[in-house]
């Protein structure tokens, strides 16, 4: 059971353990408000959102575009709604969120 990393848009980062298989993408669904987008980020890190959030006016996640700046340094983008941050495997699979990227999200911490 991967460990995903939830930072909502209050700046609040929470541990989520959400289990493999048919449930997984529902889980994830939830988790970010809608359908999900998958970005891969520097090492095996995931960044997974919202895919339809700025159409849908979802607010900006100060905390996430935070995280997102330090890990695409030349991007301005900006990420909205919940986000979740977690690994990828050699399989493809969701991972536990690598130490990494973990230690970047706990930095940022407001």
């Amino acid at each position: 059971m991967p460990r995903f990393v939830h930072v909502d848009v209050d700046g609040h980062a929470l541990d989520l353990v959400i289990t493999s298989g048919k449930r997984q993408l529902k889980a994830l669904q939830t988790a970010v408000g809608g359908d999900i987008e998958v970005v891969m980020a520097p090492g095996s890190g995931l960044i997974i959102m919202n895919e339809d959030g700025k159409a849908a006016g979802l607010p900006v996640n100060e905390r996430a575009t935070t995280i997102w700046r330090l890990l695409f340094p030349l991007s301005a983008d900006h990420l909205v709604g919940d986000v979740l941050f977690a690994g990828g495997d050699a399989n493809g699979e969701f991972a536990d969120c690598p130490p990494e990227l973990d230690a970047i999200i706990r930095q940022s911490a407001p």
